[in-house]
């Protein structure tokens, strides 16, 4: 058998409790507005994308990892990421 790293039944459980809750993050673009290719390119099917303006876009998830990898992502290209 493989050794792992945490119990499989303590991973469970930390899944099971952060998954219940809902966490966002708001991408601010810099002067121009979001492309819908990069708008595209984060898409998630666990994820909500909302566009409140041209420069404002916020997503939303309840995979605080997927969210992490989103943010990481735009912050590469430049934007403003905020929790």
């Amino acid at each position: 058998m493989k050794e792992s790293v945490l119990p499989k039944s303590v991973v469970e459980k930390w899944i099971k409790e952060v998954m219940q809750y809902q966490y966002d993050i708001t991408i601010h673009a810099n002067e121009y507005p979001l492309q819908e290719s990069f708008i595209r390119s984060i898409s998630h099917p666990s994820c909500s994308i909302h566009q409140v303006d041209d420069n404002k876009t916020v997503i939303t998830s309840n995979d605080p990892v997927v969210l992490a990898s989103i943010a990481l992502t735009a912050k590469r290209k430049g934007f403003l990421v905020e929790d």
